[in-house]
């Protein structure tokens, strides 16, 4: 059911051009400029205390939460057409390693 309710979000969001925001609803797509602090590392200096990475449980729990969200997408049939020419476990590992690294784990250093 929960995947199930993760493919519905992804088509709506893709369909409507939003971003979903898993707490609060779905807020707007918009385009960062090029001193957007999106694009800035997250924080790292004293006192911020632990990273996202770190307070959601690290890598155990990264790997099932990509898991579980390519496993909803392959099985849904509208999103699994996109996915038809990708190796689906090359792309599970490219998005544990960007997330590891954008969510204050080690960040990825390999081949694009």
């Amino acid at each position: 059911q929960h995947a199930a309710n993760l493919a519905a979000v992804a088509r709506a969001s893709v369909k409507a051009r939003v971003v979903p925001r898993i707490s609060t609803g779905t807020v707007p797509a918009r385009t960062p400029s090029k001193t957007s602090s999106l694009l800035a590392p997250p924080p790292t200096a004293a006192g911020v205390g632990p990273s996202l990475f770190v307070r959601m449980g690290g890598e155990p729990v990264l790997q099932r939460i990509v898991t579980k969200v390519y496993s909803g997408m392959s099985r849904d049939p509208e999103l699994s057409k996109f996915f038809t020419r990708f190796r689906m476990d090359a792309l599970q590992e490219r998005t544990t390693d960007y997330l590891r690294g954008e969510w204050g784990g080690k960040p990825y250093s390999g081949p694009d």
